[in-house]
C-alpha cells in the first residue's frame, strides 16, 4: 500500500510540474510573439504597384521582423499572378550607391531566384542583429539596406548583374531597419551653461554639428546606434532573468509537491497498523 501510494503521489507531482512547465512555455511563446511582427509580403512582379515610385519600395522593419519575399506561380493562376511567368533574381546589397545605379557589384548576395512557374518561390527575411547561421544574414539597427532585381522578367535576361526591372520598373526595396517614417532620432541639444570661447576665435563645436557633413552623421548614427544595442541587451537580460525566476517557481512547487506525498506516505501506514493491533 506504502509502495502505491507512493506512486500515486509522485505521478500527481510530476503532472502538476508538466502542466506547470506547459503554461511556462505558452507564456513564452506568446510573450515572444508579441515582441516581433510579420511585416506584408512583397510579391515579386509587373502587378505589384508598390514598384512605381522611383525611390523603391521604403520599409521600416525592426530587430526581429520577419518580411517573405514571394515570386508567384503562373500555373495554376493565382490572383497576383501575372499571365506569363517573370524570371527574377533577387540580390541584397548594403549601399546605395549599388541601389541607385540598378549594379550588383562585387560578389553577389542572392537572395532569391524565381525560375519555377509551377509553384510559388518564397524566401523570408529575418531581421536580426546575430544569427547563429554561417550564412544567415545580420542586420544592423539604423542602417539602409536594399534588394534589386537586375533581371528583365525572361529566361534569357536572368542572370543579367545591371538593370534589369530595376531600372525599367522601379523594383527595388529600400530597408530602413530601426527607423521611423519620421526620421532617426533626434540628435542631441547642446548644453545651454556650456559658454562659448569668442576670446581666442575657437568656434563653437556645437553649433557646427548640425553642418559638419558626413563626419557628424556617421558620429550621430554610431552613437544612436549604441543606444539600440543596449537597450537590446537590457530588454534579453530582464527576459531571461523573468524566464529564470519563472523555472524557479515551477521547480519549487513540484519539490513541494513532492515532500508532502512523502509526508502523508510516513503517517498512512502507521495508521493502518495501529487500526490492525486494535481490532
Amino acid at each position: 500500500m506504502g509502495a502505491a501510494t507512493r506512486g500515486v503521489g509522485m505521478a500527481m507531482a510530476l503532472w502538476d510540474g508538466a502542466n506547470g512547465l506547459g503554461f511556462l512555455v505558452i507564456f513564452l511563446v506568446d510573450f515572444l510573439g508579441t515582441a516581433a511582427s510579420n511585416l506584408e509580403p512583397i510579391y515579386w512582379n509587373s502587378l505589384n504597384k508598390r514598384f512605381g515610385d522611383e525611390r523603391g519600395y521604403v520599409l521600416y522593419p525592426q530587430i526581429g521582423d520577419r518580411l517573405d519575399l514571394i515570386c508567384p506561380a503562373s500555373n495554376p493562376a493565382g490572383p497576383r499572378a501575372t499571365s506569363e511567368y517573370e524570371y527574377y533574381k533577387l540580390y541584397l546589397v548594403a549601399t546605395r550607391e549599388q541601389a541607385d545605379r540598378c549594379e550588383v557589384m562585387g560578389p553577389p548576395n542572392l537572395l532569391l531566384t524565381c525560375d519555377k512557374p509551377n509553384s510559388d518561390m518564397r524566401f523570408t527575411i529575418k531581421f536580426q542583429e546575430f544569427s547563429p547561421n554561417l550564412w544567415g544574414h545580420e542586420f544592423k539597427s539604423l542602417q539602409d539596406y536594399f534588394i534589386i532585381s537586375t533581371s528583365d522578367g525572361s529566361r534569357q535576361g536572368l542572370d543579367s548583374m545591371r538593370g534589369g526591372v530595376c531600372v525599367t520598373r522601379g523594383m527595388k526595396v529600400v530597408l530602413k531597419v530601426g527607423q521611423t517614417p519620421y526620421g532617426l532620432p533626434p540628435k542631441p541639444k547642446s548644453d545651454p551653461a556650456r559658454p562659448k570661447n569668442t576670446d581666442t576665435g575657437e568656434k563653437d563645436t556645437t553649433a557646427l554639428k548640425g553642418t559638419d557633413g558626413d563626419g557628424d552623421k556617421g558620429a550621430s548614427g554610431s552613437g544612436s546606434s549604441m543606444a539600440a544595442t543596449n537597450i537590446a541587451l537590457i530588454a534579453g537580460g530582464v527576459g531571461g532573468g523573468a524566464f529564470l525566476l519563472l523555472v524557479t517557481a515551477v521547480i519549487a512547487v513540484v519539490c513541494y509537491r513532492r515532500q508532502q506525498a512523502k509526508h502523508s506516505e510516513t503517517h498512512h501506514p502507521a495508521l493502518s497498523l495501529s487500526l490492525t493491533l486494535a481490532g
